[in-house]
């Protein structure tokens, strides 16, 4: 099987069939854009920015937890935990 390979791409086994086989590192990977969007975050925070900034923010970086989160995961429960429930 003949393959172009240049220096921006990299091989990498297939995880399964959703998994490509090839990953382009000229695009910032999912990791990469959650630590920005982290970053981005503190520095609305430090710059005291408006609600509606920070909700935009606050969203972005929901949606990039939830595209890395394995299938499956459920997020930990707020609140009262049952388990302590004295009453």
């Amino acid at each position: 099987m003949d393959t172009l390979s240049t220096p921006l791409t990299r091989r990498v086994p297939a995880g399964g069939a959703a998994a490509p086989a090839v990953v382009d590192l000229r695009e910032p990977l999912p990791l990469d854009a959650l630590r920005e969007a982290y970053a981005e975050r503190l520095a609305l925070l430090a710059a005291r920015a408006p609600a509606e900034e920070l909700a935009r923010n606050t969203q972005l970086v929901r949606s990039l937890e939830a595209a890395l989160r394995p299938p499956g995961v459920r997020l930990r429960r707020s609140g009262p935990d049952p388990a302590n429930f004295l009453g």
